[in-house]
């Protein structure tokens, strides 16, 4: 036996050992593609939400409530927005609105795919609370 290389035979256990251990990163390398896919349509629904409340907060006044609008966004995202008051909904604090937008979507696997942000603001005239008032909204 010569000392100066390898062997053929120490070449295939090393090459078959390396063949099992890339077998198993194998499967995660696929995870990890598949969660870069739900994060990035999860970064770009969050995104959306984002600039429709912005949207709303620079307006001067907001739509007579209860408002309710749906569009379509980059032919992927269905968004719902949704906006109420204490007129519509007595656990709102007087002078504010709530203001609900809901993303859907299909993944690239074809599942559902879901997310909602919510938001009060203030818009209008200002309203003066007693403390009764103020304690019945906070507990």
């Amino acid at each position: 036996m010569n000392n100066k290389g390898l062997s053929i035979l120490e070449v295939l256990v090393a090459m078959i050992v390396l063949s099992i251990g890339l077998l198993g990163v194998a499967p995660m390398v696929v995870m990890s593609s598949k969660s870069n896919s739900i994060s990035r349509d999860t970064t770009v629904a969050s995104k959306l939400a984002r600039e429709k409340i912005e949207y709303y907060e620079s307006l001067d006044s907001l739509p007579s409530v209860p408002f309710e609008s749906s569009e379509r966004a980059d032919n992927t995202y269905n968004i719902s927005v949704n906006i109420q008051n204490n007129s519509t909904d007595v656990n709102i604090p007087i002078g504010l609105y709530e203001i609900n937008v809901t993303i859907n979507w299909q993944d690239a696997a074809n599942l559902s795919r879901s997310t909602s942000y919510s938001t009060y603001l203030r818009k209008g005239a200002i309203h003066e609370y007693n403390e009764e008032q103020f304690r019945i909204y906070i507990n």
